[in-house]
């Protein structure tokens, strides 16, 4: 009986004292509300609930944000494209309409600001992505756009919302 009782306390103290951190996470320690370490993935040490709290962001995730447009199934199980013009439709240099829908990937590179100084991640980051796309299309005419400057654009877009989103 003494046995069993010393056994369950062992596997109690252990779950209470430990937790594991997944492949693709990253384990944030809070001590009384405050970040105090990351963890990488595997078992480790903690303090009991009221005292350290663990966050466990999944870094290695690509997520998708989709401009200008929603992709879903359709009835007949393909995907169907539903356009999104509030988002989609831009001014350019020239003063003509174009039309923009695009994709964004991205991952999370520092869980901490993730976790504690962006309010909605995801908003932020499709509100950022339309904001910048309109900037860059702004400042070009509509024929290079559509043409050879396409890659160029791209990579305008996405420095300035990386030089954006690290701020």
């Amino acid at each position: 009986m003494f046995l069993l009782a010393v056994v369950m306390a062992a596997i109690v103290a252990f779950y209470a004292f430990t937790f594991r951190v997944n492949p693709d996470e990253l384990g944030v320690v809070m001590r009384f509300g405050k970040p105090t370490r990351s963890e990488p993935p595997g078992l480790h040490f903690r303090l009991p609930y009221p005292i350290e709290e663990v966050r466990l962001p999944k870094v290695t995730r690509q997520n998708i944000i989709e401009v200008g447009m929603r992709t879903g199934q359709g009835t007949r199980g393909f995907g169907a494209v539903r356009d999104v013009p509030e988002e989609s439709l831009m001014l350019t240099g020239d003063e003509n309409i174009v039309d923009v829908d695009f994709v964004v990937y991205w991952r999370i590179r520092d869980a901490q600001q993730y976790l504690f100084n962006i309010q909605n991640p995801e908003i932020t980051v499709k509100e950022v992505a339309e904001s910048t796309m309109r900037e860059i299309v702004g400042q070009n005419n509509i024929q290079p756009i559509l043409t050879e400057a396409r890659q160029k654009t791209e990579q305008a877009v996405q420095k300035l919302m990386q030089d954006v989103l690290d701020f």
